[in-house]
């Protein structure tokens, strides 16, 4: 399967909260990575989760994805705006299907693990938001 954040990603792209960054237009989506330009721009990242609780008929151990969404931009109600853009956008999120290359996977739900938070500036004077999200996605 290809790694959540990736998934996650195309969503993004998918529904215009954000581009392909080959595309050189305005909030292009990273995965994995920030690079130091454009200044605006999203990064979708690992996150490490807690395991949930064991299904009590099955006894299967509940898992999901954790996902951290970066939002970056030298205009700080930009950088709010956007990140506050993506956290509506994942509550709506429903079993959803996504396409990453060939291959098909149904969002069933990305649940908000934090509230979107200011981390502040980095070394370049830019404002930095994050959001921790938990991602319940299947192949399809």
């Amino acid at each position: 399967m290809i790694p959540s954040e990736q998934i996650v990603s195309e969503y993004l792209r998918t529904v215009l909260l954000g581009t392909n960054p080959r595309q050189k237009a305005e909030w292009p989506v990273f995965v994995g990575r920030i690079p130091n330009e454009p200044d605006g721009c999203i990064a979708v990242h690992r996150e490490s989760i807690p395991t949930e609780g064991r299904h009590q008929r099955t006894g299967e151990t509940q898992h999901h994805d954790g996902v951290q969404i970066r939002v970056r931009n030298t205009q700080y109600s930009e950088a709010q705006t956007k990140i506050e853009e993506i956290a509506e956008s994942l509550d709506l999120i429903a079993r959803i299907e996504v396409t990453v290359g060939s291959k098909r996977y149904r969002l069933n739900s990305v649940t908000q693990m934090t509230t979107p938070a200011f981390m502040g500036p980095d070394s370049n004077n830019r404002t930095n938001w994050v959001l921790n999200c938990s991602a319940s996605i299947q192949a399809l």
